[in-house]
Parts: structure tokens; sequence; C-alpha cells
């Protein structure tokens, strides 16, 4: 019996942009990520996403791979 989820035909869809410095890329990363999301019909939970993106946008130097980061 298999109880996975049936896997939906993915094609590719590029989509880049570039963000500003600073605070307002957060805000900029969570608009895009959100519409995206909603327009692509995506199934996930596009408020986590979208906050995952704002994390990424502003501290980038935090998520490097290889790097070592202090919990202060």
């Amino acid at each position: 019996m298999n109880r996975l989820a049936p896997v939906r035909a993915t094609a590719p869809r590029p989509y880049r942009i570039s963000l500003p410095a600073g605070p307002e890329a957060a805000v900029e990363a969570r608009r895009h990520v959100w519409a995206i999301i909603h327009a692509w019909d995506i199934p996930i939970d596009a408020y986590a996403a979208a906050l995952l993106a704002s994390e990424l946008a502003v501290h980038p130097a935090d998520h490097q791979l290889n790097r070592l980061v202090p919990i202060r």
C-alpha cells in the first residue's frame, strides 16, 4: 500500500528579482514570494514561505553555507 501523496508535475518557473539594500528588502521579498505562491497555485503555507524569504533577504550573511553564526 502506497501512502505517499501524488507528485504534481512541475515545470521550471524561473523568477528573479533585485532587492533593495536594508530593511525594505524584507518587505519586497515577502510581497514577491506571496504573489508567486498564489499566482502559481503552489500548495504550501504562503505566510511561512514569505516569512522565510524576508529572513533570508535581511540577514543573508547569517545564512551562508559552511559558516558558523554565534548564538547570542
